[in-house]
């Protein structure tokens, strides 16, 4: 469980309805109650936990050349607009 604290009701209440409408799997609202947003973990191989080495070095060239390839089908697609994935990149 994933809990996240927020003063600000309002953004709990956007990220809600953002993990909604997302084509990608994310985590399950275990309740929501103000301030606090419970999620599940989202299932799957965990890429890294807090604390611990990575289980994987990458070259960096590498995924900074797949994180492109990944925005640009987001883009081509008409998954996200490009204003979105330029300021989120």
């Amino acid at each position: 469980m994933f809990l996240k604290v927020d003063a600000d009701q309002a953004r709990i209440d956007v990220e809600v309805e953002a993990m909604a409408l997302a084509p990608v799997p994310t985590p399950e609202v275990l309740w929501r109650k103000p301030s606090v947003l419970a999620m599940a973990a989202v299932p799957g191989t965990a890429i890294g936990r807090l604390g611990e080495p990575r289980p994987r070095r990458r070259d960096p060239d590498e995924s900074a050349a797949e994180l492109d390839g990944e925005c640009e089908l987001l883009v081509t697609n008409g998954v996200l607009p490009a204003d979105l994935v330029t300021r989120t990149v």
